[in-house]
């Protein structure tokens, strides 16, 4: 993640690790459908010098990510990278706005991943890839103050971008993901 004054997981250097479990039950403030959820799954934490931590949520069927800073004041989030390497050519399902001032209205389509050129409009979350075995869908969390990630295709791997103008956030918000504050992404995979 490139901030405006540093850049945080170029050369990274673990300072602590920690794994715990997580078994609780969650009363949603709304509840519509369910008056308490099960919420299960191992927790990992990276601690490393610099400032930054990464969070990794291991559940029964998904896995999700985030990052954290425990840096002073207000940082400035300029660029984010996450990259996916998928292992064969995967069926995408996508909603490929025609800029970032979207609607998340536009109509769904199916793309192939080997066919999907880094020139070719972006798509914004969540994607369904669809492999031979196992089905995998991307998403965000956490989204109250978080402006959305769009991905960009590269033939051969998705590369995530944190896209946008700019950005100021607190750090004294919550974790955030692989790259930005006071958000998430998750991994949900079914059979």
């Amino acid at each position: 993640m490139q901030l405006r004054d540093r850049t945080l997981g170029v050369n990274p250097a673990l300072k602590r690790k920690r794994v715990r479990s997580v078994n609780e039950i969650v009363k949603p403030l709304f509840p519509l459908k369910y008056s308490s959820v099960e919420n299960n799954y191992t927790l990992l934490t990276l601690e490393m010098k610099g400032g930054y931590a990464v969070d990794f949520r291991l559940y029964d069927e998904g896995v999700a990510f985030r990052m954290r800073t425990s840096l002073p004041g207000e940082i400035e989030v300029m660029q984010e990278n996450a990259v996916f390497k998928l292992a064969d050519s995967c069926d995408l399902v996508l909603q490929q706005p025609g800029g970032f001032k979207t609607g998340c209205e536009e109509n769904y389509s199916l793309v192939k991943s080997n066919k999907w050129k880094k020139d070719d409009r972006m798509t914004e979350l969540p994607v369904l890839i669809m492999g031979k075995n196992q089905n995998i869908l991307l998403s965000e969390f956490d989204l109250y103050s978080y402006p959305g990630l769009f991905l960009k295709g590269n033939a051969d791997c998705m590369a995530m971008d944190y896209l946008r103008e700019q950005s100021i956030v607190n750090s004294d918000t919550k974790l955030h993901i692989k790259m930005a504050r006071n958000g998430g992404f998750a991994g949900v995979i079914s059979q």
